[in-house]
């Protein structure tokens, strides 16, 4: 990206989109989804979102955390296929309507964490046995794992 243009996205941010003619609007921690007759048209804001909750906004958040979504389905889809039609804008992917797979998972190089499922709340409780990775004892908040791990 230019210069120039850098320059133009940092004056302001997507906080939100209200595009009402595009179709029902759903508003989720980061994207707008607006669902069409028979596809969506997925929005990535520059919303940031901590703990659940959207707490500021980020020039180019959107931008970049779209790009790298799109290059990732495009990189893969010879591995499976995916649900992406077209990418009209940097911020937007234009995508089928598919019945998701709700799968989530969360590599961890580090013990930490202060919510209720995070590594270090659930370490410190006792708990040895997280996602079916056995943690040894002795490990303290914020140290490095002995090898990244997948929960």
């Amino acid at each position: 990206m230019e210069k120039e243009k850098i320059k133009n996205y940092l004056k302001g941010t997507i906080n939100e989109t209200n595009f009402n003619w595009l179709g029902k609007l759903r508003r989720g921690k980061v994207r707008d989804i607006y669902e069409r007759e028979k596809n969506l048209l997925i929005i990535t804001t520059d919303r940031v979102s901590a703990f659940d909750r959207v707490i500021t906004t980020l020039p180019l958040k959107g931008y970049v955390l779209n790009s790298i979504s799109v290059f990732w389905f495009q990189k893969t889809s010879h591995i499976a296929k995916n649900h992406i039609i077209d990418v009209p804008h940097p911020n937007a992917i234009i995508a089928k309507k598919l019945k998701p797979l709700n799968v989530e998972m969360v590599l961890r190089a580090y013990i930490t964490g202060v919510t209720s499922t995070s590594l270090w709340t659930l370490y410190s409780r006792g708990n040895r046995n997280i996602g079916g990775n056995i943690l040894p004892d002795g490990l303290v908040k914020n140290q490095k794992l002995p090898e990244p791990i997948i929960t």
